[in-house]
């Protein structure tokens, strides 16, 4: 399972024109993409770009904001390894059974 992303954008970056009317409130639709290097310096995996529309393709998408784990990779517990079943036995290639 992928691990849950916190996104921060700069909402004075958002391009108010392509807010759309739906069924139930307005909605603003963002594309959020890997970094191609990877984490950056400040934690950052993805940057978060607006989506303008099919009827604007073309036109520079504007960049506002990042993305990162929600936590780091530290912070999640690590299950402990089996232990092997190899383990007291003083052949590698015997078989407790």
């Amino acid at each position: 399972m992928q691990e849950p992303l916190k996104i921060s954008i700069d909402v004075t970056k958002i391009d108010k024109t392509a807010i759309y009317e739906g069924k139930k409130g307005k909605y603003l639709s963002l594309v959020v993409w890997p970094n191609r290097n990877g984490e950056d310096e400040y934690g950052n995996v993805a940057t978060v770009k607006q989506d303008l529309g099919a009827e604007r393709k073309g036109e520079q998408t504007p960049i506002i904001g990042n993305a990162k784990p929600l936590r780091k990779r530290q912070d999640v517990p690590v299950a402990k390894p089996a232990q092997s079943l190899k383990a007291g036995y003083d052949d590698a290639d015997e078989v407790p059974f």
